[in-house]
């Protein structure tokens, strides 16, 4: 039957009793992206100190306190290097022999490894300015340096994942799909003259969420999702249109006619369907849902360029509404 009149059950197995996996996305936290760093005595020279930096992954020094163990300070390359420059260039002249406590910073900031990177960062966006972009030191057994680029680098990596994409699926989310849509089809047309949007419904998904809660029910979307990104189309976005709706769009290379553009969104519309009901037969043998629990029904609908990428979609979901579940 075509992939718009098929709905699919899953095969038979015992009921589900065992939880689904967790998908929440876990907080990120210094640990993540802290290092390790050496810790040396407050006597040792500076002229000791300069080799230790010649490795130039090699940013920051720990310095422990001879009086008191308990005590650790930071040395950043920048500040060593500066020091040994100095005024008129005799830095390293005057420092060479001096103990490196002449050059720690005694009170640096401190994170646990535990800390949220956006707390760490708020830290130490907090201190004064000349000293907001110096590294942070963090507590644990074995001390670790945490730059604050990396903090940024991290957590602009972070909200750009999340500022368009679905955290539980890990594809685009509602309106930056239809975005991307919008601009596909408004584009012009360099080697595809179609565009095919097909929409893969879950269903059963509220009766699941009753009988076994909601990660169950979040544990299906997942792995559909997860099978359905699997599945290779070429130029092609997937984004969850709904709370158990997916969609992808996809440009029609070398099918300028429409018989041939027809065929080629069917096509892409059957592959989904194998990879979605893959999905299910997977959640039944590991037994997250029991037999028949969950159904799915695929609609896709066609348009040369320049439609309009919202009655496109709307057109695929009447095509997949005439579908019943069964």
């Amino acid at each position: 039957m075509p992939p718009s009149q098929t709905t699919t059950r899953a095969a038979h197995t015992p009921a589900a009793s065992r939880p689904a996996p967790d998908r929440t996305s876990r907080v990120p936290v210094v640990t993540d992206v802290s290092r390790p760093i050496e810790v040396v005595e407050a006597t040792m020279s500076c002229r000791a100190l300069e080799e230790l930096f010649r490795p130039e992954q090699v940013e920051s020094v720990g310095v422990r306190d001879g009086a008191d163990h308990s005590r650790v300070g930071l040395i950043t390359r920048e500040r060593c290097l500066a020091a040994m420059s100095g005024e008129l260039g005799y830095g390293r002249a005057l420092l060479f022999r001096k103990p490196v406590s002449d050059l720690t910073d005694w009170a640096p900031s401190f994170v646990d490894p535990w800390w949220t990177i956006p707390d760490a960062l708020r830290l130490a966006m907090a201190r004064p300015r000349r000293q907001r972009y110096d590294d942070l030191l963090v507590r644990s057994q074995v001390w670790g340096c945490v730059t604050v680029a990396s903090l940024v680098e991290h957590l602009s990596g972070e909200l750009g994942a999340h500022a368009d994409h679905d955290a539980l699926t890990g594809t685009r989310d509602r309106q930056a799909w239809l975005a991307a849509l919008a601009a596909q089809v408004s584009a012009q047309p360099d080697h595809a003259r179609h565009v095919v949007v097909v929409v893969v419904a879950v269903d059963g998904i509220a009766a699941t969420n009753a009988a076994y809660g909601s990660r169950v029910g979040d544990a299906v979307i997942a792995r559909v999702a997860e099978h359905l990104r699997g599945e290779y189309v070429e130029r092609s976005a997937l984004g969850r249109l709904s709370g158990t709706q997916l969609a992808l769009f996809a440009p029609l290379a070398g099918a300028d006619e429409l018989p041939a553009a027809l065929a080629r969104a069917e096509q892409v519309a059957s592959a989904l369907q194998t990879a979605a009901q893959a999905a299910v037969r997977r959640l039944v043998h590991d037994g997250v849902v029991p037999d028949g629990s969950v159904g799915l029904r695929v609609g896709f609908a066609l348009a040369p360029h320049g439609t309009d990428g919202d009655a496109l979609v709307s057109r695929a979901l009447a095509r997949l509404s005439l579908v019943a579940t069964r």
